[in-house]
């Protein structure tokens, strides 16, 4: 009887043991999701900061082209705006992998609008660039140029000489 006791009272540490590598199997594998969900989340936030970050230096440099009228400027929000392009490219894929449908549809829409922003932008650029960066360029300096010989044949008509005849 004794015996049966022992084997029982062993049976039961046997089957708590079992219980207690079984529940700490399945939180494990809980937690790693959680582990998996948070980094992902984790990246997602760095990349996203990245990404407004970009934009934000586009607009100045949009801003900084229509104030100075200097090329460089928009070579800089072509240059960040595929950069931009790219992060959203990753942003996207994260999300998928993540399973967040509804954030990638976001993100899409985003990635459109910033496309639409850059391609307006370009636009603008190149009506400047023919307009003319300076006096000097474009069109405004081919009037300026046109202009020019006109000058000195005015300037001899209303010289105070030609004018009186007394």
């Amino acid at each position: 009887m004794l015996t049966h006791k022992i084997a029982a009272i062993g049976g039961v540490g046997l089957l708590g043991v079992a219980l207690v590598g079984g529940i700490y199997f399945v939180e494990t594998h809980i937690q790693t999701k959680y582990l998996l969900a948070s980094d992902h989340s984790s990246t997602m936030a760095t990349l996203n900061d990245g990404l407004a970050t970009k934009m934000l230096e586009a607009r100045r440099a949009e801003k900084d082209f229509l104030l100075r009228n200097d090329v460089k400027y928009a070579d800089r929000v072509r240059e960040l705006g595929e950069q931009v392009e790219s992060d959203f490219e990753k942003l996207g894929k994260q999300s998928e992998d993540a399973g967040l449908s509804d954030l990638s549809t976001q993100i899409e829409t985003a990635r459109a609008g910033f496309k639409t922003y850059v391609r307006h932008f370009m636009t603008i650029a190149d009506a400047k660039r023919r307009l003319g960066l300076d006096e000097n360029s474009g069109l405004e300096g081919a009037l300026r140029g046109s202009v020019q010989p006109s000058k000195p044949s005015s300037a001899r008509s209303t010289s105070p000489r030609s004018s009186s005849k007394c």
